[in-house]
């Protein structure tokens, strides 16, 4: 099978964790990313709506850009051909706001069904896959 994309330690694991991907059985880490700081989406302020009984109903969160706040931007930044581990909503955000020229690659953990790897408690440990959004500055999602 061909491999697609950087060689793995070329990957900049912008998550707040450790990202750990496995075979396709799910037995074993085939690759295992360190966090280089977190990549985070910044989101408009909630207000709030009413209730629902006693629970607290609040507005959704509305992604408005990346936070340049957040210890991974510089990271994200300074690497303009980096290819990048990223979560789900900022990768999703990335696409939607891709600046014209860019050249990144953004991959996020498969965690959904079929590619999640689960511990006994069922708190998701890991994927098989990595999911592409962009390569090469082009949108594949």
């Amino acid at each position: 099978m061909a491999t697609a994309g950087p060689e793995p330690q070329a990957l900049l694991n912008l998550t707040p964790h450790s990202v750990q991907i496995y075979d396709e059985t799910g037995s074993k880490v085939v690759l295992n990313l360190e966090s280089r700081g977190a990549l985070r989406v910044r989101s408009a302020p909630q207000t709030r709506r009413g209730k629902i009984g006693e629970a607290m109903v609040i507005t959704g969160q509305r992604m408005v850009g990346l936070d340049e706040q957040s210890a991974g931007y510089k990271v994200f930044t300074e690497n303009p051909w980096g290819s990048f581990v990223v979560s789900m909503a900022t990768a999703q955000w990335l696409v939607q706001d891709l600046p014209a020229g860019a050249t990144f690659s953004v991959y996020a953990p498969a965690t959904g069904p079929g590619y999640d790897v689960r511990d006994a408690q069922q708190r998701i440990k890991g994927a098989m896959a990595l999911e592409a959004y962009i390569v090469n500055g082009r949108v594949v999602a």
